[in-house]
């Protein structure tokens, strides 16, 4: 379901990369206060997303082509 997509996304690790690449979203909004462990997972050597913007509260990544 969408809800259990999303809960696998926020929690980040390995399993939010293997669900993004099953959905059709194209930009993740990351709490950097509480999703640190997501933001690792995007930044990671080919997770297939680029940091787009970052401030003191979060980060953008969008979905690399």
């Amino acid at each position: 379901s969408s809800w259990e997509d999303y809960a696998t996304i926020a929690a980040g690790g390995p399993a939010a990369l293997g669900t993004l690449r099953g959905v059709t979203a194209s930009v993740v909004v990351v709490d950097r206060a509480t999703q640190s462990t997501l933001e690792l997972a995007l930044r990671s050597p080919g997770s297939g997303w680029r940091l787009a913007y970052e401030d003191p509260d979060g980060l953008v990544f969008v979905r690399q082509p």
